[in-house]
């Protein structure tokens, strides 16, 4: 190179290039952090699943009792509406 400190530029510059791009192969060490790095993202991935799928099992759950409540109050007021019915009724007054 025809510039002072080229050598150390073009250094560093390589450096900062990804393995793929230069050829080189990743040390042992930088392969074993890598590989630790990678299970963690799964790992973490896995929880994040279990329980998005533990929420929306809780979800479904209220949900459902949600549905039940309001069944259960429509048929009260259903009972109590023939309820009125049927003493306001003529044939109840004999």
């Amino acid at each position: 190179m025809d510039w002072p400190g080229a050598d150390e530029i073009a250094a560093r510059l390589k450096r900062t290039l990804p393995p793929q791009v230069t050829g080189e192969t990743l040390s042992a060490e930088a392969q074993a952090a890598q590989a630790r790095q990678q299970a963690l993202a799964e790992a973490e991935l896995a929880r994040a699943q279990s329980m998005a799928a533990k929420s929306g099992a809780d979800a479904a759950k209220a949900e459902a009792a949600a549905q039940q409540a309001a069944l259960d109050a429509a048929k009260a007021e259903a009972d109590l509406r023939a309820t009125a019915v049927a003493a306001e009724s003529p044939a109840a007054a004999i």
